[in-house]
């Protein structure tokens, strides 16, 4: 999808779809929703980790890129191990839905951030035509 759309289309696409579906578990009044709406959460959240590779190939040269995706596996490393401490520490004070605010706000910002300092890397020419284009 990526190399159809360009990258920025979807990083923020998919960490918008991770803000909604952040929110609709926050607001959910059922175990059943709350299920279904974590497994978009985690969708959206596969699609933007995923498209960070191809962006961060596009824009360091082959040297520099190795050292920055060392940089974000150690953070992709690090923050499911630091994750449950904060999480358990939002707990203390308030319910899990603040859990899920608190990420809908994250990802927000980091759309917002996407939006305002990430150029899209993947010029128009370069884009591959989507399979739908093939069809008709």
């Amino acid at each position: 999808m990526a190399d159809s759309l360009g990258r920025k289309p979807v990083i923020l696409g998919g960490t918008l779809v991770f803000a909604a579906a952040a929110v609709a578990c926050a607001l959910s009044q059922t175990v059943d929703m709350l299920i279904v709406m974590r497994f978009f959460h985690g969708l959206a959240a596969a699609a933007a980790s995923v498209v960070i590779n191809a962006l961060m190939r596009d824009i360091y040269p082959k040297d520099e890129f190795s050292r920055m995706m060392s940089f974000v596996m150690l953070v992709t490393t690090i923050a499911p191990l630091v994750a449950p401490m904060v999480g358990g520490a939002v707990l203390v004070w308030f319910s899990w839905h603040a859990i899920f605010w608190i990420l809908a706000l994250v990802a927000l910002l980091a759309s917002l951030m996407i939006g305002l300092f990430i150029r899209e890397t993947l010029p128009a020419e370069r884009r591959q035509r989507s399979s739908a284009h093939h069809a008709g």
